[in-house]
C-alpha cells in the first residue's frame, strides 16, 4: 500500500471518531504527518504534483460525502483540506518568490 492509499484509508477511519472535535484532530494529524512524510525528497516539483493531485482527489470526495449527506466525513475532509491549504502554499511560496 502507497503512502497516498493509507493516508486516504486514515482520513476514512477519521470519519468514524465519537465528536467533531476528535474527527477534524484526527484529520489534522494523518494530514500533517502524509505531508511530512515525502518532505525531504529532493524533488519539489514532484511531491507538490503529487500533494495537488491527493489533494483534488479530496475535494472530490468531500463533494461525494456533501452529496449523500455524510457531514462527519465532511469535516475531515475540511480539515485535511485547510492543512493541504497551507502546506501547498509554503512549498509553492519559495518558488514563486
Amino acid at each position: 500500500m502507497s503512502t497516498t492509499e493509507f493516508y486516504r484509508t486514515r482520513l476514512l477511519a477519521a470519519g468514524t471518531g465519537p465528536t467533531t472535535v476528535e474527527r477534524t484532530a484526527e484529520a489534522r494529524v494523518r494530514t500533517n504527518t502524509y505531508l511530512v512524510l515525502d518532505r525531504k525528497d529532493p524533488n519539489k516539483d514532484a511531491i507538490l504534483a503529487e500533494y495537488k493531485a491527493t489533494e483534488a482527489d479530496i475535494v472530490s470526495k468531500r463533494a461525494e460525502e456533501a452529496a449523500s449527506g455524510n457531514t462527519a466525513q465532511v469535516e475531515v475532509y475540511d480539515a485535511a483540506l485547510a492543512v493541504f491549504a497551507t502546506w501547498t502554499a509554503s512549498l509553492a511560496a519559495p518558488a514563486a518568490a
